[in-house]
């Protein structure tokens, strides 16, 4: 039997993909002797080895990491490799097999397993799956899908030096970008891929395994959405939300990390069971508690900002801030948490709705803190921010949009929504953000309006009883005109025209009979 080491070794996690390196580093650091893990993507991996020496590297190669494990492979002998991914191409897995130093585990096994694998390989042993493969019939279609994705993800790493060329070459290789990357979403679409098919006595119960494999069994509301944050999370309201300026990866690990973050509350309150009414009334805490450890885990994980002094200064710069125009006015809070510590009769949609509007109010809140504090900072555009808003004019319009938002919220949709006794709720579905509304009691605060917001409700209620009259009057105007138009005008140019044409067929007929 494997001891667990007394002293956490230093694992590193190479994977292109950010939110299941953040769900592995997650579970992973639920072991004490697991805890001291890094990570890294496939480009910035070479870099992090130079100042590292891990004690295991766990790296899922994709399509284009090949190299970069033959690299790890020559000049870190010492170093164990396990390679842990779901995308093969098996001639390479094989003629790789003969190192000493490789181990290969395939995705989709529960975490208690993994933990298993990666103390085996800790402590000097070998772990070679034995996993079938799946072969499609045509198999040279997945060579030649291998073969093009490559030779179009190096047209496009090398296109970065002709994107600074002048003016007319720029234009010219912006479209062949474009071609390229079209092209490659239609080989990814249409052609057929090499899949792994993980034994079934591999695949364990387990609290954490949803972050590898999502189960087949009955899912629970956090991995229904966690599953959704697979895919790209794109913004398709009209509405314009602080989170819409993180780029994808970013956008989805933040998301991720909150719902982590709910869901620890949620078992704290079960766990300590602490009494409802009390956590209730303090609802605001409960709010804040979970923005201010958002942004703290956020800015540390993303940037590496791991100055206390620093983030506890961002944190309160703009806490009163936050609370009164975000957290305070996100809805239905009391009843989800109810929910989720005990499940009662709110409909499972109706709650993953909730959710996910708590989730994307307090990722706007996490970026709020972030813009109105390190809204000018490389390090911050570099590694956070969307391509295309990264620069300092576009970082001020887009500050001022949220402005005007902010402005029509308080003047205008929030009255309004009132005055029609609804909440407004982001949710997420099919890679989107979307918006819906959700009838609810709103007469206390509708009582309460005053100034501008008042007034708003008083132009919506006459404009509701003057508009069917209004209607109907532009109806009956418009018969009248019709009427005229037809009954009388154009009686009237018809008779003209036959008499027209009489005069004409009469001058015809005297002209044929002049001899």
């Amino acid at each position: 039997m494997l001891t667990v080491n007394a002293t956490p070794k230093q694992l590193l996690i190479i994977d292109d993909d950010s939110i299941f390196r953040l769900g592995l580093v997650t579970a992973l650091q639920a072991y004490p002797d697991l805890e001291n893990i890094s990570q890294s993507t496939l480009k910035n991996a070479p870099t992090l080895l130079k100042q590292l020496r891990p004690d295991l590297i766990l790296l899922d190669p994709g399509l284009s990491g090949w190299s970069l494990c033959q690299s790890i492979l020559d000049n870190y002998p010492d170093i164990p490799l396990c390679l842990l991914t779901i995308t093969i191409d098996l001639n390479k897995l094989q003629s790789l097999k003969r190192r000493n130093n490789l181990n290969y585990c395939p995705k989709g096994i529960s975490v208690d397993r993994l933990v298993t694998i990666v103390r085996q390989l800790l402590a000097g042993g070998k772990y070679w799956s034995a996993s079938k493969r799946f072969s499609p019939r045509h198999q040279w279609l997945i060579h030649w899908r291998q073969y093009g994705l490559q030779q179009i993800e190096d047209n496009l790493e090398s296109l970065g030096q002709y994107l600074d060329s002048n003016l007319v070459d720029r234009f010219f290789w912006q479209g062949r970008k474009r071609e390229l990357l079209a092209a490659r979403w239609l080989v990814n679409q249409l052609l057929p891929v090499a899949v792994l098919v993980v034994p079934q006595e591999e695949v364990e119960n387990s609290q954490l395994s949803t972050l590898l494999l999502p189960s087949s069994q009955r899912r629970s509301i956090y991995d229904n959405i966690f599953l959704k944050l697979q895919s790209p999370v794109h913004n398709s309201t009209s509405f314009i939300l602080e989170i819409d300026i993180l780029n994808e990866n970013k956008r989805r690990e933040l998301l991720y990390l909150i719902l982590e973050k709910i869901k620890k509350v949620v078992e704290e309150i079960k766990l300590f069971k602490i009494d409802l009414d009390e956590a209730i009334r303090k609802k605001d805490n409960i709010l804040q508690i979970l923005w201010e450890e958002s942004t703290v885990s956020f800015l540390k994980r993303s940037i590496g900002l791991k100055e206390k002094p620093l983030i506890d200064e961002i944190i309160s710069n703009d806490l009163e801030t936050i609370q009164t125009f975000i957290l305070a006015k996100i809805p239905s809070v009391i009843e989800l948490f109810k929910e989720l510590v005990n499940p009662d009769q709110m409909e499972e949609k109706t709650k993953e709705i909730i959710l996910e509007n708590l989730m994307i109010h307090l990722g706007n809140a996490v970026m709020s803190d972030v813009l109105n504090n390190l809204s000018e900072s490389e390090e911050i555009k570099r590694e956070l921010y969307d391509s295309k808003l990264m620069s300092s004019r576009e970082i001020a319009r887009f500050r001022n949009l949220l402005g005007w938002r902010y402005k029509q919220d308080k003047y205008w949709d929030n009255p309004q929504d009132i005055f029609e006794c609804q909440y407004r709720f982001f949710y997420l579905e099919e890679g989107e953000i979307k918006i819906t509304y959700l009838y609810a009691s709103r007469q206390e605060e509708l009582d309460r309006l005053q100034g501008i917001a008042w007034l708003v409700t008083i132009v919506l209620e006459i404009r509701d009883a003057t508009s069917p009259r209004f209607r109907s009057l532009i109806g009956w105007l418009g018969n009248g005109l019709i009427y005229i138009l037809t009954e009388v005008i154009g009686k009237g140019i018809g008779l003209i025209g036959r008499g027209v044409i009489k005069g004409i067929g009469n001058a015809l007929q005297d002209t044929r009979k002049k001899p």
